[in-house]
């Protein structure tokens, strides 16, 4: 009752919100600043055109948490459980996802910029018309995660990012552009229409259709 009250007035700023349960609650055009979740359970919550800025998330269950057009700036979610976790329309800058289950969570007509996203579980996650970069993706030897093994990264651009530990090993890649990548980005993929990879394997190339549509989606780097 006392954090729904809080966010009544605006949000929430400079505290700690430690060992409860904040499953189901609707977060809803305010803002989070230094604010640290640890050790929770928050299953179900919905940020809703939310500001999160300088957060830390620690060992969280935010299975089936929905991100709708939230702004995600130097927020760190660590050790979190984000199984079936839904992004929209979301604008992550410079924070971090490190040891963190992101298996069948779907992101969509996101921006992700000059951000890290590391040691994480992503099997048979989605990715649909995002905009990737200046960002690295790594998956440590011996951390025993399997990165994007099985997902569908359809319709996405990679600008300047890096890529260690094969994080893309696995995945279905559909439509996809990277430009200036370097690292292991990956091997074993499934790729239809993707340029700017040596790729090995099986890859087929299909000529483009909209040009004016890819021009718009390169113009959301900026």
């Amino acid at each position: 009752m006392l954090i729904e009250s809080e966010l009544q007035k605006g949000g929430l700023d400079d505290c700690q919100i430690v060992e409860c349960d904040l499953s189901s609650l609707e977060v809803s055009g305010t803002e989070w600043n230094d604010v640290e979740l640890r050790d929770l359970h928050a299953n179900d919550i919905r940020f809703m055109g939310t500001h999160l800025e300088k957060n830390t998330f620690t060992r969280c269950s935010f299975m089936r948490a929905g991100f709708l057009e939230t702004k995600l700036l130097g927020t760190v979610f660590d050790g979190l459980t984000l199984i079936k976790s839904q992004w929209q329309n979301c604008n992550i800058e410079g924070s971090h996802i490190k040891n963190s289950v992101l298996q069948r969570s779907r992101f969509e007509n996101c921006r992700i910029v000059s951000s890290s996203v590391t040691d994480f579980e992503g099997l048979n996650v989605e990715m649909d018309q995002c905009v990737i970069a200046h960002s690295m993706f790594c998956l440590s030897y011996g951390s025993g995660m399997n990165g994007f093994s099985g997902g569908h990264i359809r319709n996405c651009i990679f600008y300047n990012c890096v890529f260690d530990g094969y994080p893309l090993r696995g995945a279905n890649l559909e439509g996809c552009v990277f430009l200036y990548c370097s690292g292991q980005i990956g091997e074993d993929m499934d790729c239809v229409n993707v340029a700017g990879l040596g790729l090995r394997g099986h890859a087929q190339r299909i000529a483009m259709k909209n040009r004016a549509e890819a021009e718009r989606t390169l113009a959301r780097i900026k």
